[in-house]
């Protein structure tokens, strides 16, 4: 979320409800895949399959940015608290090969969203000039449907799982969510009597608590092996959640009247994931097997906690554009 889609309050009278939203265009190349791509490279401590194509948006869709502030008159400034709420949805596809099959991966209805409340205290300096220390806790998750149809020298296999609740037989969504604290501050400098330059940095902190939380899904797998020999795999995820975040925003507000402001420039944030402690154990089931067999070795456990455990880096927006619209709460007069 972008906290230039509420008002710099130079502009607003005393004791007011802003309301924003914007168009941000949001996420690229989500962390997910990074994190996938190692761990399909390496099964144990050998190959496994390579993804040759990055994921690629087969659908896409995004809930702009939308925020509430509240205002009020203390002091030589405004204290302010708000929340702020983004998402963003996308399908995805990608291929992989390995040394006897190919596959074709289907990401469903991947979804990150991304709640905040804050609060804080603008200090007006002079006219001019506007700081906004806050603070506040974030609320992230995200979730996804895993497809893969494989097929290749004597194997075939389906691997699906879906929006039930029915963790043998179809499957659950994989889901991460994570809170935790954040700190930051905002700027404002008017330039002329309808003009503000803006600017925001804010980030996640221990100070305030670390944003972690739980991942889980899991996958129902039938297939052929031998060209006769069918079996069905069952695998549960599970690990702890990390995702850190840095952001920065400079743009330019413009306010149309008393009430309406306009605003627009650039965004950029980054969301540092990770899973520690990721452990994934597969049960297959085949004709000849007594019962039920695990079939994990000790290699694979090990790649999957390194690769899982390492931090890497979702991209997300570039340029803004919002709008924001005042309520007086009172008809006392701001200073100038």
């Amino acid at each position: 979320m972008v906290a230039a889609f509420s008002t710099v309050s130079g502009s607003l009278q005393a004791n007011t409800l802003s309301l924003g939203l914007g168009i941000w265009p949001g996420e690229r190349d989500p962390a997910i895949s990074k994190h996938m791509f190692m761990d399909d490279l390496m099964f144990g401590f050998g190959f496994g399959r390579f993804d040759v194509t990055p994921w690629e948006d087969t659908k896409k869709m995004d809930v702009f940015p939308v925020s509430i502030q509240y205002y009020h008159d203390i002091g030589n400034g405004k204290i302010f608290a708000g929340i702020n709420y983004v998402s963003h949805t996308h399908d995805h596809a990608f291929a992989g090969i390995s040394a006897d099959s190919i596959s074709f991966v289907e990401i469903q209805d991947y979804r990150s969203r991304d709640g905040e409340f804050e609060v804080g205290y603008e200090l007006t300096l002079s006219n001019q000039i506007m700081i906004s220390p806050k603070g506040g806790i974030r609320h992230h998750d995200q979730s996804y449907i895993y497809h893969d149809l494989t097929a290749g020298t004597g194997l075939a296999s389906l691997t699906i799982n879906s929006g039930s609740n029915d963790k043998f037989f179809s499957g659950i969504p994989y889901v991460a969510t994570a809170r935790g604290g954040f700190m930051g501050i905002n700027f404002g400098f008017k330039v002329a009597p309808k003009v503000t330059i803006l600017a925001e940095l804010a980030m996640s902190t221990p100070l305030f608590g670390n944003i972690t939380g739980e991942f889980e899904g899991s996958t129902v797998t039938i297939g052929v092996t031998g060209g006769t020999n069918g079996f069905y795999e069952y695998q549960f995820v599970s690990s702890s959640y990390e995702v850190n975040f840095q952001r920065f925003m400079l743009g330019v507000q413009y306010d149309i009247t008393e009430k309406i402001h306009v605003m627009g420039g650039i965004c950029q944030e980054t969301l540092f994931e990770s899973y520690p402690g990721y452990f994934n154990l597969p049960i297959v089931i085949a004709p000849g097997a007594p019962g039920f067999t695990v079939g994990l070795t000790a290699g694979e456990l090990v790649t999957d906690m390194i690769f899982y455990e390492e931090k890497k880096k979702t991209e997300k927006g570039t340029f803004f554009i919002g709008l924001t619209y005042d309520i007086r709460a009172s008809s006392s007069e701001s200073k100038d």
